[in-house]
């Protein structure tokens, strides 16, 4: 099975996903989280930020998570994912491929920020940011939107999700 948590920066993505991954860790031993982040510093340094870069980004965690899911092994990736093309491309392609959209208003993803991604853009300091002058795509049909306004732990979210996983 796949697990992909698609969502803004702040978003809570890879804090849900490594909670989730506790979880399922203690009924099984093939579970294995991929950070959008990380992966894109392992896999991707050669690209940018551009909305073209992203998308090259987004294509080469698809493939990577058809690879690692065809092997057997539960896959939890979080990451932006803002390209309709290759979330479709996992549902025609990935077994068992689940989308878990985590919606949070503007403000509070600003609020949040720990990466300071939303304060250098408004400083100037930096552009591409996903929502801002890059248009978030919202995904039209997510298994699960999870309203993540910070009024729930990680832990009470996960185990809302592990009660809705298919067998």
């Amino acid at each position: 099975m796949v697990i992909s948590f698609i969502g803004k920066s702040g978003s809570g993505k890879s804090t849900i996903a490594n909670s989730l991954a506790t979880i399922l860790k203690e009924t099984h031993s093939n579970v294995l989280v991929i950070d959008g982040d990380e992966l894109r510093s392992a896999i991707a340094p050669d690209l940018g930020f551009t909305y073209e870069d992203r998308e090259q980004s987004e294509e080469r965690r698809s493939k990577l998570m058809k690879v690692i899911s065809d092997q057997g092994i539960h896959v939890i990736c979080a990451g932006l994912s803002n390209y309709p093309q290759w979330r479709e491309w996992c549902r025609d392609n990935v077994k068992d491929y689940f989308e878990i959209y985590l919606k949070v208003p503007q403000s509070i993803l600003e609020d949040r920020d720990a990466k300071g991604i939303y304060e250098r853009f408004r400083n100037g300091e930096i552009n591409n940011v996903i929502g801002l002058d890059i248009p978030f795509v919202e995904p039209s049909n997510p298994d699960i939107t999870i309203s993540n306004d910070g009024s729930r732990e990680p832990r009470v979210i996960s185990e809302s999700i592990l009660s809705n996983l298919p067998d």
